[in-house]
Formats: C-alpha cells, structure tokens, sequence
C-alpha cells in the first residue's frame, strides 16, 4: 500500500496551539498580573477545548498538565523562580513532549494528520514518515525556541523585541514549513496512485485473458447458457 499524505492545516495547527498562542501573547507584557491573567486564560481555553473535542493528545495534555502547573506555581505561590524561566518551561516542556511521542512511535501530528484520511492509511508506511518528518521540525522550532529562552535569561544585553521576534520567526516557519511540506507529499503520493493505475490495470486485462492465441476460436469461446 502506498499509502496517503497527511494534509496538515495551517488553521488546525493554530487551533491545537490556541492554548500557548494565547499565553504568549497577554502575558507579553511583562507584568505579574498580566502573567497570572495568561495563565489562567489559557488553562481555561485549554480545558474548553478538550471538553469540546477542538484538541486532542499530546498537546492537549501537555498543555493542561502545564498551566495546571503554572495556575498553582504562579497564580496561588508567585514563585518567583518559574516566573524568570516561564518561557524555558514553555518551550522546554512542548519540545521534550513532542520529542517523547516520537520515541514512543506516536509522533503528535499523528492526532491532526488523521482527520479527513481514510482509517486504511493511518498506518501506511509513507503516512507515518511525513508526521515523523512534520513532528521533527516541529521539535527543532521547540528546541531553538527553549535555546532562545535561556539567551533572554543570561544575555539580557540584547533588546526584548529581537528575542521575540526570533522566536515567533521560527514559530511561523515550523508552521509553513508543515503546510507545505504536508501538500508536497500530497502531490507525491497522488503522483504514485497515477503511476500505479496503468500497470493494474495490464494486470487486471492480463488475468481477464482466459484463452491462448494458440487455441482454436471454439475452445477460446464463453460456454453457452444452457436453453431452459
């Protein structure tokens, strides 16, 4: 079986990242209430969404796992020491998430490349190489997200705007990156099935062929119905 390509949307990779989407966005400002206010907002929409069915597997869980980590930490302790490495935590937490499904032999796209594909494919070879190849990217973007992360920390020399500007760079290019190889493959195995119908369909003439040119046209000849 060749199998069938995921076809990764650029709208369902938002929508399963809304949760930490919405984190980085209010809690931009740099401010404890701003931060607390991130944090429950997102374990809200997070806990919505899986009630709804909107996400679901590893991200889901990594995601209420996490801001149920942060509501506690954060919003009811004020524990300083998460505050300074939130956006580590974040970034380190997704990559080491993602990295797991991969070594499990469940890489998290899994769980968004599936829908619209017929349940015959999920296993096919060529199906599961592009969620491996799709959840790999998205592991190095979480990796050099976390790196960025520790820079901020340690070299706060450099202004603010340019580590995030670094970070939603490689966000926005995981995320191309993913639609357009996912349509590459589409277009690839599409290739494949053209390819393969003209020789099935010789192998279905061929064995159609009951006669031997050799043959006299009478034996060649379908029997007769019998006269009732």
């Amino acid at each position: 079986m060749r199998g069938k390509s995921p076809d990764m949307s650029f709208f369902s990779l938002v929508l399963g990242f809304l949760p930490w989407i919405v984190f980085m966005i209010i809690a931009s400002g740099h401010s404890m209430a701003q931060l607390k206010a991130a944090v429950l907002v997102s374990f809200a929409l997070a806990v919505y969404q899986g009630i709804k069915g909107l996400q679901r597997g590893t991200i889901l869980w990594t995601g209420l796992a996490f801001f149920l980590f942060d509501t506690v930490a954060v919003v009811i302790m004020e524990n300083l020491w998460v505050v300074r490495h939130m956006g580590v935590l974040a970034s380190g937490t997704l990559f080491a998430a993602a990295f797991v499904t991969m070594l499990a032999g469940r890489p998290f796209v899994l769980s968004y490349a599936r829908e619209g594909v017929d349940r015959r494919y999920w296993n096919a070879p060529g199906f599961l190489r592009t969620c491996y190849v799709i959840t790999s990217a998205w592991c190095a973007v979480f990796l050099l997200n976390t790196v960025t992360n520790v820079f901020k920390i340690y070299h706060p020399s450099l202004p603010h705007w340019a580590y995030e500007a670094a970070e939603n760079t490689f966000l926005l290019s995981g995320a191309l990156f993913t639609s357009l190889y996912a349509k590459h493959r589409k277009k690839q195995a599409a290739a494949s099935r053209s390819d393969a119908a003209p020789h099935e369909a010789a192998e279905q003439r061929s064995d159609a062929a009951p006669c031997d040119a050799a043959k006299p046209e009478a034996e060649c000849a379908p029997p007769e119905a019998p006269h009732t």
